[in-house]
């Protein structure tokens, strides 16, 4: 944990460094290429979402890979949940997946209407955000999948991230963060 650091490369490679004694292993799957790469919370995986529609799950003691199908488009965003049992997954089909990694199956939340860009977990597990090329925030409750829509951007929306104290936090190609009070429904730019 905090030794690794791991980077997807336009050449569609993942290279993960040992940042104590600098050793690099590099992967590439043929024909696709990675679009985005993150941890595990123990740091013994790493989840990456590819261009040929695939998520693919990196064992990193041995470099074993296990691949969820389902998306049919580029996954652009994936993350795993914060007790590492369940993985996010965002896509140029405009729909967020939730996988359970025990059953491999997913739950697809539909409700955009352009591709997703970035997907985020809550710090508790219980809600995932999606933002998108549309230039909205989706907040999914994952209790009974009811949907927060948060407007607010003039052009898509490109990172999601939530803060220690709930809040999030959005940043758009309209070149504006902003901070979202979720408790208050109110957004400061």
């Amino acid at each position: 944990q905090g030794k690794q650091l791991v980077a997807a490369h336009n050449d569609g490679a993942i290279s993960l460094w040992n940042l104590e004694n600098d050793q690099v292993k590099r992967v590439q799957v043929p024909g696709a290429m990675a679009r985005s790469v993150s941890f595990s919370s123990d740091g013994n995986q790493i989840v990456s979402g590819w261009t040929d529609h695939k998520i693919r799950i990196w064992n990193l003691n041995n470099l074993r890979v296990q691949t969820l199908e389902g998306h049919e488009g580029e996954v652009h965003s994936v993350r795993f949940s914060p007790d590492g049992d369940r993985i996010v997954s965002g896509s140029d089909d405009k729909t967020v997946r939730v996988w359970n990694l025990t059953t491999k199956k997913a739950t697809v939340l539909k409700g955009h209407d352009q591709s997703i860009t970035a997907v985020q977990w809550s710090l508790d597990g219980t809600q995932v955000v999606s933002v998108s090329k549309d230039q909205t925030i989706k907040v999914w409750n994952l209790d009974d999948y009811t949907v927060n829509t948060l407007k607010g951007h003039t052009k898509p929306v490109t990172s999601i991230h939530f803060s220690v104290d709930g809040k999030l936090i959005s940043g758009s190609e309209d070149t504006t963060v902003k901070i979202w009070d979720m408790d208050k429904k109110k957004v400061k730019t």
